[in-house]
């Protein structure tokens, strides 16, 4: 089952609620029901793609944190957009948390930095979700993501994004660095780290607006 742990460290008062910590500090309250809106690469030239779609969360169990959560990634086969590469294709996507009760489709395509989206709490700022289908030997090779600890598996894997690198390269392609065998056990156990948009980087934040990466459209059906 989903789950999402808050953690805080250094308080000698114990804990507090997301409510007590806000009034304490610039961390905005976590979502009440909060959910995964995913941005997709169309490619280094046309940035990224949001779906308007989103998936909830469950089963919240707040703890103490500062300025970051621990949620248990979605699992996902599929993208609405591929990037093809003769003998195979594949898709990256980036995890962003928001309240779905705030999200306003129309705003995020307009937003320069993600603070400035309506309904967004935080995003998932080292990982990237890689979906593949077809010669997946290949792919990994040509995303240099063909590292010593395991395998393309199933045709979906996670691996690491460095946004400082994506913004330098102006590629989120080239900032991907794949994950040690400790990186993924450790997300099995605890999930992925999500920074609230008051701590994030300033690159963090421009990446999953697509600011210098091509932009970034919504997808949502008429």
């Amino acid at each position: 089952m989903p789950m999402l742990i808050l953690v805080l460290a250094g308080c000698g008062d114990g804990l507090l609620s997301g409510d007590a910590l806000a009034e304490l500090s610039d961390i905005p309250p976590l979502p009440t029901e909060p959910a995964w809106s995913l941005r997709w690469l169309i490619d280094d030239d046309e940035g990224l793609l949001a779906e308007c779609s989103l998936i909830a969360l469950e089963d919240i169990a707040p703890e103490l944190t500062m300025g970051r959560v621990y949620a248990e990634p979605p699992e996902l086969y599929e993208s609405p957009v591929w990037i093809e590469e003769g003998a195979y294709r594949w898709a990256l996507g980036l995890l962003v948390l928001v309240n779905p009760e705030r999200v306003d489709p129309d705003e995020v395509a307009e937003a320069e930095e993600l603070a400035d989206e309506p309904g967004a709490w935080g995003a998932v700022d080292s990982r990237a979700l890689l979906l593949g289908e077809g010669d997946l030997d290949a792919l990994t090779e040509d995303l240099m993501l063909d590292g010593d600890d395991g395998e393309f598996t199933e045709g979906s894997q996670w691996v690491g994004m460095l946004p400082e690198l994506a913004l330098a390269r102006g590629s989120l392609a080239a900032s991907l660095y794949p994950l040690s065998e400790e990186d993924l056990v450790e997300q099995e156990e605890e999930g992925v780290r999500v920074v609230s948009i008051s701590w994030l980087s300033g690159a963090a934040q421009m990446v999953f607006t697509g600011t210098g990466l091509g932009g970034l459209t919504a997808a949502c059906d008429e």
